[in-house]
């Protein structure tokens, strides 16, 4: 009886699977998967002192955070009611008019939010909210992460412009932001301008601009 395989015929049969394996055309390989992209970790909200409420006047005028997410508190001394109230119809600082006391509001996503008194329509103030966690420098083609919430609210959003570099005129970049965070690929060198804004949809009504944040793209 003649045996129909050997010790011998080994080292050709392993080359013949060795052959067949190499033979896979590439196009059946299992792709490598793409490492995700990480956002920053969020911004800690900054801490205030409070604005006073003088008769005819706020101090200070202007009160500015660096980060969305910042509880602003106002605090009574004056011999005349007066309020916190926002301009332009939006919902938001609401207190009621008095001689004394506290008020305070959180304003969780960047923007600029004038006010004014109910009482005396000549004493204004204004809360300035930056976008935060925007880098200095960028390179061209990478992609830009940055925060313009600290949280979200239902029926509100949030739009964002860019001036990018040798334009003259602001352009939209993202409205009808719901997330806390918001990215952009600058394709060109230059220094990008962004800016952002809180909106009402239902209301149709909206803050004024947050102040500017510059990328330096090289």
């Amino acid at each position: 009886m003649r045996l129909l395989f050997s010790f011998r015929s080994l080292p050709a049969a392993l080359a013949a699977a060795a052959a067949l394996v190499l033979a896979v055309p590439a196009a059946h390989a299992a792709p490598l998967p793409r490492a995700a992209s990480i956002p920053p970790r969020p911004c800690v909200p900054a801490i205030l002192t409070s604005i006073f409420v003088d008769a005819g006047s706020y101090s200070p005028v202007t009160q500015s955070s660096p980060t969305p997410g910042t509880k602003f508190g106002w605090t009574w001394t004056t011999p005349t009611a007066e309020s916190v109230t926002s301009d332009n119809g939006l919902p938001l600082l609401n207190s009621a008019a008095k001689t004394s006391g506290s008020y305070a509001f959180t304003l969780w996503s960047a923007g600029s939010f004038p006010y004014h008194s109910s009482t005396d329509s000549t004493q204004k103030g204004t809360i300035e909210v930056s976008m935060c966690n925007v880098p200095k420098s960028a390179r061209k083609g990478t992609t830009v992460t940055f925060q313009v919430a600290h949280v979200h609210h239902p029926g509100w959003v949030a739009d964002i412009e860019v001036l990018r570099p040798g334009a003259t005129a602001w352009a939209w970049l993202h409205t009808d932001v719901t997330t806390i965070y918001s990215t952009f690929s600058p394709n060109r060198t230059g220094t990008y301008q962004l800016r952002a804004r809180l909106r009402d949809k239902s209301l149709k009504v909206s803050s004024g601009f947050s102040p500017v944040s510059k990328v330096k793209v090289s």
